[in-house]
């Protein structure tokens, strides 16, 4: 079966294949919403706001929520990421809800000068993950930053990877 593109400004606006379409929305170029075709959605909310994605609120480059939802403007959500950021515009954290707001999990991220991700860690008193870079900028090793006794641990590296 073919699979059926539309186009409209050099963006998808809808794929088709077998009988089934899939929409999609953007709001000043970027996803705003995907529509599959069993009618639930997915919202991209570039818009600062604190409930639905509001048009009429200030929109940013980066996406502030994330949200399954049976409606386009995700007033609810079965699932919703909200997303917050550094003034340097790197992602300081991910904060994902249920669907009566309650705070199933929170992700913290960190970057060092060059906006690489260096840091992650999953809730204020979870796991801890580190990354080191070469000179290059390329990922030379990924690994806890302490163990389960709370010694500091040495991040790996690969081979060949000066240190």
């Amino acid at each position: 079966m073919p699979t059926n593109y539309t186009y409209q400004d050099g963006l998808v606006t809808s794929v088709t294949k077998n009988s089934l379409q899939t929409l999609f929305t953007y709001d000043n170029g970027e996803l705003a919403t995907v529509r599959y075709p069993q009618g639930n959605y997915e919202v991209f909310c570039h818009r600062v706001s604190t409930g639905a994605c509001d048009s009429t609120k200030p929109w940013t480059k980066q996406v502030q929520s994330r949200a399954k939802t049976s409606d386009p403007t995700a007033a609810t959500w079965s699932e919703k990421i909200s997303y917050a950021y550094r003034a340097d515009g790197n992602l300081m954290s991910e904060t994902y809800l249920g669907p009566s707001g309650e705070v199933r999990k929170k992700v913290l991220y960190d970057f060092d000068g060059h906006s690489r991700p260096t840091w992650m860690q999953t809730g204020t008193s979870g796991p801890v993950t580190t990354a080191a870079y070469d000179r290059n900028s390329n990922l030379a090793g990924v690994g806890p930053a302490y163990n389960t006794s709370g010694k500091l641990l040495q991040v790996s590296v690969k081979a060949g990877c000066r240190r």
